[in-house]
């Protein structure tokens, strides 16, 4: 009895042990090649002759393809080779494989393969293999791998045919796409070129646009008699570039396909968008506001499930300090100076994930938000929900054997390159082998690294990847192409564990011609109103095709609505309440002409309550900038400081009683002044003609009563970094109105300012009956982040002083100010002042009697890269609250209260010029988060000898940590200021001086917040905001994802995007103000620097 006791507790430990076991399992379980008899291994070896010192390319790897070609169910997988042959493995069910290269006749030995596409080329049932050269120019031809049936063995037997199909291309090609562009039912071939020039293809020059570049891309048009025909040029297909991936996707929903191209080295990416008559045209300028630098794999899928295709490109720039300052010499200044010149779309060496915001407005570029920028060397990003949790997952493949961008082997070839052997210099060359990347995705466009924790953290070199369910149990396994190892098999566990996510496959059947249905479009409805979205595409991520099967992973949800497809030609299927986890099957012959086609099987029809009318008032205004190149001047400055405008006021100018207003100018040009006429249309007046009066840079202005006549007079404040401090050009200005709108000078009627002002506020804080002023100053010029002066000047019949240190103390140590407003927080009756600036916190000045007091609160630790501070109601409660813009969360700082972002105030080497040093929390090569510099070491010593002297390489250089900088007394702990917060947020004021920090709405972190507007509607109390920085450094460069909106409160913020509400601004917005008209309508101004004023309307 005892014995059996015993026995049923070493089961039941057992059992207990078997199922932690399987919850604590990971996600992937890596097969080996015993397992599956997959032993497929892209073998590289370098001579002396053939090496990466002598082509770029050989380590750019090869694809993966997946398929079924003998039509048995099984997913089968075909590998390609650069010095090894192709491999097409059988899958044999149970995840073992057998190779069956030679007798299927696809044998490659020397010849170069890259990338693989998948297609029934002649239509005839069966799968067929188009497989690309490159390398050697007297074999690279293009191949085309028909597959002719099955042998007396049931394995498919294939016959090379590419010249007899007029696809036989002999360009560098690294890969190539089945799609229908032409909607005429077959299926046509876009081949990628990557032909290297003589010309180095990292050297500025004219873009070759007319399609004679010898890297042209090629496009064949499926003649539908067995043929294909180049038509390349009259297709519009003209465009040079070095191509690393092509991704078909409908950008516009007007099923038609488009292309997104992701271009190496100098050459801009392309779109090229269908234009539905047989061509394209390149509109990426209109559509992505900025690039990955040297492009890699990409994708295109929704991601974050608002029915719109999203695109994510990858580059290479490393995770941790230490690689990314091994690897990186220089933030270049005269990039932006070259690419203006010779037409260069702005590129930035980090992965690139496009929110596509519909077809009115540009996407947004959110890859730092989102945290998936920086993976270093990597060539496939893949879409694939991989957990089933009803979000797609980001899976990402990487490594370069030989790491040629270490700038200490760059330096050592320079010097001894001449007199090393090639050994010698190949030895010398770091090899860097990483683990991929997976990025779970959790929703609210945010992902989190989980390689580790999925099984998936493997040193390697890959390249081509594909997901697919191998073993036929629902869930999707894991194919790598490496080099120099073994291919990457990982199985996946999920739907082996006890809680098992609910999900549904999708397979499309389509005509003869395109049996996988190309094109077709797929949405998931849920009866919670939420929607998946998916294209079918089988080119995705890096030279690889997956799987046709379309995969929707359903969390713990356990109905659906209905499915929904939209077929190519524009018939449309549904299958009403789809039974869950199973393979579902759809037929293009069963599907009908649809009643109706709604969102996102097509563009969504949207009725704007806002509409841009600015032709419409005859206000034709565009703000002109002199290209001040402020990096020449401070090396090490974060952002330009010279392009802060422009700024806007509005009042009765002219004495006519209804509304006016100007807008402020930079350097060498007028404030314009709009005057409104009778008949609601406005007339433009430039304010000055001199050269002299046009001198300043304005960096705010006031219209206010200064004297007190009863008309506007008008205030101008001077800065924008162009002068030195002191000199004329910082000399603020007052104007006296003549009550016709003439505005004009007057002598004495302000005291000596030679600051670099930011903004002026008037306010009547001695509550004497007229108004006086705050003026706040930025930075010392040149010597950014010295704060220049600021000043409250009181108003003595229209004469000001400034008001006296013993009254505000406070004055003298207020920090860089970009923004002051008045308001009344303690309810005293008195107006307070609140200011905010680059690192300083948030300022808070009550006014009492007998002066002015600091807010003792923990708003002044809040420190933050602030820009600008609107004092309302929010929350309706009866007291004011603070709304106040700040970078926004789409940065590369990862700032937090515990790991602010540092900056020295120092002058390093005594040279009379500030050395604006900056730390922020990175990755150290140990794994350890630790504040390293965010400059690059050429840089630095641009600005001062110093770190020349302190290191000799740049592995020394990203090792030393700030500790290491004050050990070393280069910097002085007393000369840093930090920013605590990079989230705009807002205030909830709870009284007696206690305050509550919220963080604005995710939308509202993508960039800088410059302006609110507050406008009492009659609904409701609206919030517009606008926001970006065009003046980026060349390395991180613009931050422009922000595209403006509207906000509300009603118990919480609520946000309503361009596309809800027609209210945009993706420019570098600076300013919002209103402006009614005499027939009563209300206009929204918003300033943009460099840009057009944009007027809206409320429909």
């Amino acid at each position: 009895m005892i014995e059996r006791i015993n026995l049923y507790l070493i089961l039941f430990f057992l059992l207990i042990f078997q199922s932690c076991s399987k919850k604590n399992e990971p996600l992937f379980r890596l097969l080996n090649s015993e397992t599956t008899q997959i032993n497929f291994e892209n073998t590289i070896t370098e001579t002396s002759d053939f090496n990466i010192l002598t082509n770029e390319y050989i380590f750019n790897g090869g694809g993966v393809a997946v398929s079924d070609f003998n039509q048995d169910g099984l997913p089968d997988l075909f590998f390609t080779g650069n010095m090894v042959s192709n491999k097409l493995y059988l899958n044999q069910g149970n995840l073992k494989f057998k190779d069956i290269t030679d007798e299927a006749n696809l044998n490659s030995s020397n010849f170069w393969s890259t990338g693989v596409a998948i297609a029934d080329v002649n239509e005839d049932g069966l799968m067929d293999i188009y497989v690309c050269g490159a390398m050697h120019k007297s074999n690279r031809t293009n191949k085309l791998y028909i597959n002719k049936g099955y042998n007396q063995e049931g394995k498919p037997v294939f016959t090379e045919q590419a010249e007899s199909f007029g696809i036989a291309d002999k360009g560098n090609s690294m890969g190539a796409t089945f799609l229908d562009y032409d909607q005429d039912g077959d299926l046509d071939l876009y081949v990628l070129n990557n032909e290297q020039s003589e010309t180095l293809p990292t050297t500025y020059r004219k873009k070759i646009k007319d399609g004679s570049a010898i890297s042209n891309d090629r496009l064949y048009q499926n003649q539908g008699n067995g043929t294909f025909l180049d038509v390349t040029i009259q297709a519009g297909i003209t465009i040079e570039g070095f191509g690393l991936s092509v991704t078909p996707l409908d950008v516009n929903k007007d099923n038609y396909v488009d292309l997104y191209i992701t271009n190496d080295y100098l050459t801009n990416d392309l779109l090229y968008i269908n234009q539905q008559d047989g061509t394209f045209k390149n509109q990426i300028d209109e559509k992505v506001l900025h690039q990955s630098k040297f492009s890699m794999g990409s994708d295109a899928a929704d991601f974050d499930n608002d029915g719109f295709t999203d695109i994510i490109t990858l580059d290479m720039l490393g995770e941790s300090h230490q690689r990314r300052k091994t690897t990186i010499a220089k933030s270049s200044f005269f990039q932006n100076t070259l690419n203006e010149k010779w037409g260069y779309q702005d590129q930035h060496m980090r992965n690139m994930l496009f929110k596509n915001n519909g077809n009115e407005f540009p996407f947004s570029e959110i890859g730092q938000f989102s945290g998936i920028y920086q993976t270093d060397w990597s060539w496939a990003p893949l879409f694939f929900d991989v957990d089933f949790d009803g979000h797609k997952d980001l899976l990402i493949t990487n490594g370069f054997p030989r790491d040629i961008t270490d700038m200490d082997f760059a330096n050592y070839k320079l010097n001894a390159g001449p007199y090393a052997s090639i050994s010698t210099l190949l030895k010398s060359i770091p090899i860097v082998k990483i683990p991929n990347y997976a990025f779970n995705n959790l929703g609210e466009l945010k992902f989190k690294e989980k390689a580790e924790d999925w099984g998936l953290k493997i040193p390697s070199f890959s390249n081509g990847a594909i997901l697919s369910d191998l073993d036929l149990d629902g869930d999707l396994d894991y194919v790598v192409n490496n080099i120099n190892d073994n291919a990457f098999v990982f199985e996946n566990t999920l739907l082996s564990k006890e809680q098992k996510p609910n999900y549904i496959q999708l397979e499309l059947k389509g005509t003869q011609k395109n049996p996988n249905a190309l094109g077709a479009k797929v949405v998931l409805r849920m009866n919670d109103g939420q929607i998946q979205f998916q294209e079918q595409q089988l080119t995705r991520g890096y030279m690889s095709s997956v799987d046709p099967v379309l995969y929707f992973g359903l969390g713990n949800s356990k109905k659906v609505d209905a499915i929904e497809v939209l077929w190519p030609n524009g018939l449309f299927s549904e299958i009403q309440n789809p039974e869950l986890n199973q393979k579902l099957s759809l037929n293009q012959r069963d599907a009908v002409p649809a009643e109706q086609i709604t969102f996102p099987l097509k563009e969504r029809e949207t009725t704007y309550t806002y509409q841009e009318v600015a032709s419409k008032y005859n206000i034709q205004y565009i703000h002109q900038e002199r290209n001040v190149q402020d990096f020449f001047n401070q090396r090490l400055i974060p952002h330009k400081l010279s392009q802060n405008g422009p700024s806007l006021a509005v009042g009765d100018m002219n004495g006519d009683g209804i509304e006016d207003f100007i807008i402020a100018s930079s350097t060498d040009f007028s404030p314009m002044l709009y005057f409104q006429t009778k008949q609601d249309k406005f007339k433009e007046k430039a304010l000055f003609t001199s050269e002299k009066d046009r001198a300043y840079e304005i960096e705010s202005i006031a219209l206010f009563d200064a004297d007190q006549d009863d008309d506007l007079d008008l205030y101008l404040v001077s800065g924008g970094n162009v002068e030195s401090s002191g000199k004329a050009l910082n000399e603020d200005r007052l104007l006296l109105n003549d009550g016709k709108g003439n505005f004009n000078p007057v002598a004495g009627a302000l005291p000596l300012l030679y600051s670099n002002g930011s903004v002026v506020r008037p306010f009547d804080y001695d509550n004497d009956g007229d108004l006086d002023l705050f003026v706040g100053g930025r930075n010392k010029p040149n010597a950014f982040p010295l704060a220049d002066s600021s000043f409250l000047l009181e108003n003595n019949q229209g004469k000001f002083k400034t008001v006296s240190l013993d009254f505000f103390p406070q004055l003298k140590n207020i920090g860089m100010v970009n923004d002051a407003q008045w308001g009344d927080l303690n309810q005293d009756g008195r107006a307070d002042l609140v200011i905010v600036g680059e690192y300083t916190g948030i300022q808070v000045f009550y006014n009492l009697p007998e002066g002015f007091v600091a807010d003792s609160s923990s708003l002044k630790e809040t420190t933050g890269l602030w820009r600008t501070i609107t004092i309302l109601d929010v929350d309706q409660d009866g007291d004011q609250d603070l709304l106040v813009g700040n970078l926004g969360k789409n940065n590369m700082f990862s700032i937090t209260e515990d790991a602010p972002l540092i900056i020295s105030t120092q002058d390093i080497d005594q040279n009379g010029s500030v050395d604006p040093m900056m730390f922020c929390n990175q990755l150290s090569a140990k794994g350890n988060w630790e504040m390293f510099p965010t400059q690059f070491w050429d840089n630095l010593v641009q600005q001062s000898p110093v770190y020349r002297k302190e290191f000799n390489t740049y592995a020394a250089f990203s090792e030393a940590n700030l500790q290491y900088y004050l050990d070393k007394n280069i910097i002085d702990a007393t000369s840093l200021l930090d920013a605590k917060y990079d989230a705009s947020i807002w205030i909830e004021n709870l009284g007696e001086g206690n305050f509550n920090l919220h963080e604005l709405p995710d939308p509202l972190q993508w960039g800088p917040i410059n302006d609110f507007l507050v406008v009492q509607s009659e609904k409701e109390l609206l919030i517009y905001v606008v926001g970006n920085d065009f003046g980026g450094t060349p390395f991180e460069g613009n931050f422009d994802a922000f595209q403006g909106g509207i906000m509300t409160f009603d118990g919480e913020i609520k946000f309503k995007s361009p596309q809800e509400s027609g209210f945009y601004a993706f420019g570098d917005a600076r300013d919002l103000d209103k402006v009614r008209l005499n027939n009563g309508t209300q206009l929204i101004l918003v300033s943009q620097n460099g840009q057009k004023l944009l007027v809206f309307e409320q429909n």
